[in-house]
């Protein structure tokens, strides 16, 4: 007989035949909302806490808020019941992130995933480095582009204007002293980064004349 085999973990004995040879053929189910049964000894239990509406259970928690990224994915990594709560929410891509028992914090790297407001590599096809100040999955669209030194500047969601002066930046073709050496000044008239070679001397007043580099 059960002896109390069902009752002591909570679950409901059953005898299907209450004939007297029928022997050892009640079972244990387990009270909704797990669900399982066993013959003839206690039952394992399961439960989907993503599924089911216990106290203790996700009920939509994972999915609350307005924007894309509380949209997020429950999962239960073990539906024992004797393993409550341990539900988890996970973050939806690109975003990454998860956590234990309530909604997680997502992430984005808008450097380094693809998205509709990311970079999606137009920075490094510039030749510039991408920059992501806020890794938050709501603050997307703040990604940065950097030039790469010698070359200084930076823009917000856009391939930057880069800058070299010929005249104090060390690159190969920049003046490199030559001026001052000679006792002359050293003007780079035009500082875009693609516009080298272009910085002449001029003489110190009241000297006059100057020269554009070959």
């Amino acid at each position: 007989c059960a002896q109390g085999a069902c009752s002591g973990p909570g679950q409901d004995c059953r005898d299907p035949d209450h004939n007297e040879g029928a022997y050892s053929d009640w079972t244990c189910t387990c009270r909704a909302p797990a669900v399982g049964e066993a013959v003839a000894m206690a039952a394992t239990c399961v439960m989907n806490e993503c599924d089911e509406a216990c106290e203790t259970c996700e009920r939509g928690r994972c999915a609350v808020g307005a924007e894309w990224f509380h949209q997020q994915l429950c999962s239960d990594p073990n539906p024992l019941e004797t393993s409550l709560p341990d539900w988890l929410c996970t973050c939806p891509a690109p975003a990454s992130g998860s956590a234990a028992v309530r909604q997680a914090e997502c992430t984005l790297n808008a450097c380094d995933v693809a998205c509709p407001q990311c970079a999606n590599g137009l920075c490094d096809a510039a030749g510039q480095d991408c920059r992501d100040p806020s890794l938050h999955a709501g603050s997307l669209h703040d990604w940065v582009c950097e030039c790469r030194l010698p070359a200084r500047g930076w823009a917000v969601a856009e391939v930057a204007a880069c800058e070299i002066d010929e005249c104090t930046e060390i690159c190969n073709g920049c003046e490199a002293g030559l001026c001052e050496a000679a006792g002359q000044a050293c003007v780079d008239a035009d500082v875009a980064a693609a516009s080298l070679n272009d910085w002449r001397c001029e003489c110190r007043f009241p000297a006059v004349g100057e020269a554009a580099t070959a």
